[in-house]
């Protein structure tokens, strides 16, 4: 996409990396309240499909660089504010079978998902995953959203 080395790509992941660890600091900050809220979780996963979008439109490498430390700091929010939802929203009983659960999907899906990708960006072109997965990333935030608003759901109890 933008015909750079491997060091070039490993620029890209260094700006991601310090994006994920401000944001894992800021996570971190935000865990001495508790149980994460939902709207954490679901907005963490908005941002990070509205970043990957605009990561996408990014005509130049310095600014496809530079949207990446955002990226970094929705991702790791998402994530930690998901699993932390899932680990304290459980009962103790069925914690382990949820969590086992839990992440067969959240990496069970590499194994397809990374192939996809590829074929995506050797059929459209590099920005095309981008698209993608921030397409799929806003629409699950939203229909998320509007099904956790319509039942009313504010906090979380244990199941």
């Amino acid at each position: 996409m933008f015909h750079r080395s491997a060091s070039g790509y490993g620029l890209l992941s260094t700006l991601m990396a310090a994006g994920t660890l401000g944001g894992s600091v800021l996570a971190a900050r935000r865990s001495a309240h508790g149980l994460p809220r939902l709207r954490v979780v679901v907005g963490g996963a908005l941002v990070f499909g509205l970043l990957e979008l605009v990561l996408a439109a990014m005509p130049t490498y310095l600014l496809f660089s530079l949207v990446l430390i955002p990226m970094g700091g929705a991702v790791i929010t998402f994530i930690t504010a998901a699993n932390s939802t899932m680990q304290l929203s459980i009962s103790a009983d069925m914690r382990g079978r949820v969590m086992g659960l839990y992440m067969l999907v959240f990496l069970g899906g590499n194994p397809v998902g990374g192939p996809m990708a590829g074929w995506l960006a050797e059929q459209f072109g590099g920005r095309a995953p981008f698209v993608a997965g921030g397409v799929i990333s806003v629409l699950a935030a939203v229909v998320c959203g509007l099904v956790l608003r319509r039942s009313g759901e504010r906090g979380l109890r244990p199941i």
